[in-house]
Parts: C-alpha cells; structure tokens; sequence
C-alpha cells in the first residue's frame, strides 16, 4: 500500500542524500572542467558502488557487457551526478512498478563520432504529460524530491556539448540516454 510507497521515497531519498544534494555547478556557480575520460571504466566505478546498496532493496543494478574503450571529454564530477540521478529516478520507477523485477541497466555505445550512455529501467514507463514536461525546471511526479532533476542534468549534459533525451513506452521500459560527443582517440 502506500505505507509501502512511502518507505520507497524515504529510501531514494536516504540514497540521493548519500550522493547528491545540489551541487554548485548544477546552479551555474562552477565551470565545468573536462578532462578525457575512459566511459566504461567511468561507469563501472558508479555501478560498482550502487550495486550493494540496491541489492538489499532487492533493486538488480547491471551493467551492459561492452568490450569497447570510447573516450569522452567530461567534466567527472557533473556527469558523476547525471548517471547517479537517472539511476535513483530508474530504481524508483523500478520499485514502484509493482509485480515486476527492479532493474536498472546501464549501458554504452558508439554512433557517429558519439558515446551514448544508456539507463533503462523497468518502470512503467513515461508518457503523456509526464513525457511533455520532464525536463522543466520544478516539474516532478513525486511528492518528495531531493536531488539534481532533470532539468538541471539536462543543463549540465548540453554544458558538455552534449543531449539528454529518453524513450519510453506505456508500461516500460524506459531509456535515458546521454549523447556526448567521443573525444578523437580510442585505445
């Protein structure tokens, strides 16, 4: 019931405390620093660190399998936020979606001199209003809300020369990616 649901947002918020509060630069207060960074060792390291926490809210955090070594030009601690904010919003969708296993999956790949990082989650999925108005400042679909938002990833994502966009299905699942141009080398 919705003592249960409750539980649920006490719970991500209790995470998003841990990793986030609102970060200076996400109010345009630092500028962002890029540094050439390896993507999959870059994700590895988030998933790595969320995977325990959220197994024992019986949440399954995987990363994709991609051999591939794509290097991007981020700033680290501004993107850090943005995949740790789409995974808490993709483990809260998951949760709620009641009757299906929770499932966050993050992954990579290449297209066109781009990286794509990819969250998806096994939520209901987004559509209608909810769709129209995700990336507004203040807009929400929860009562509770702690942490960076969508707008505010969105801006810090379009400050790395990149996009945030998602697909979604009613009913799920749904996949935010972040497009970022691939910086020239690979090794």
């Amino acid at each position: 019931g919705s003592r249960e649901s409750e539980f649920i947002l006490e719970e991500i918020d209790r995470l998003n405390g841990i990793v986030t509060g609102y970060l200076d630069f996400a109010r345009g207060k630092r500028i962002l620093e890029k540094a050439e960074t390896e993507i999959k060792r870059f994700l590895e390291g988030i998933v790595d660190q969320f995977r325990p926490r959220l197994a024992r809210d019986n949440v399954l955090l995987e990363m994709e399998k991609n051999d591939s070594h794509p290097l991007v030009a981020i700033d680290r601690a501004a993107l850090r936020q943005v995949v740790i904010n789409l995974i808490l919003n993709g483990v809260e969708a998951a949760m709620a979606n009641k009757g299906t296993k929770a499932k966050v999956t993050v992954g990579y790949r290449q297209h066109n001199r781009k990286c794509i990082i990819d969250i998806k989650d096994t939520g209901g999925g987004i559509t209608g209003r909810d769709a129209r108005h995700i990336f507004e400042p203040f807009y929400t679909t929860r009562i509770t809300g702690s942490g960076l938002g969508l707008f505010h990833s969105r801006r810090l994502v379009e400050q790395m020369d990149g996009q945030l966009t998602f697909e979604s299905r009613p009913g799920g699942p749904t996949a935010f990616s972040i497009i970022l141009p691939a910086a020239d080398k690979e090794y």
